[in-house]
C-alpha cells in the first residue's frame, strides 16, 4: 500500500469514527432536550400554583407558601444550573 493509500484509509476511517460521534451526540443532546422538557413540566405547575396561592391569601402568606416559594427558587436555580 502507498503512502497516499494509507493516508486515504486514515482519512475515511477518522471520517467514519467522527461522523459516529456525531450521531451518538445527536441522540444524547435530544435526549438531553427530553429530560429537560420534562423536567420543566413538572417545575412550571408548581410556579403557577404558588402564584394562585398568593393571590388567593392576599397579604397574609402562610408559613406553607413561603416554604413553597424557597423550595421552587431552590428547584429553579438546579434546573438552570444543569441547563448550563
Amino acid at each position: 500500500m502507498t503512502t497516499t493509500e494509507n493516508l486515504r484509509a486514515n482519512l475515511e476511517r477518522d471520517l467514519a469514527e467522527l461522523a459516529r460521534l456525531r450521531d451518538e451526540i445527536r441522540v444524547k443532546v435530544h435526549l438531553a432536550g427530553l429530560d429537560a422538557k420534562s423536567a420543566w413540566k413538572g417545575l412550571e405547575p408548581r410556579l403557577d400554583q404558588l402564584e394562585r396561592d398568593i393571590r388567593e391569601e392576599g397579604t397574609v402568606v402562610k408559613g406553607a407558601s413561603v416554604l413553597l416559594a424557597k423550595d421552587l427558587k431552590s428547584a429553579f436555580a438546579e434546573f438552570r444550573s444543569r441547563l448550563a
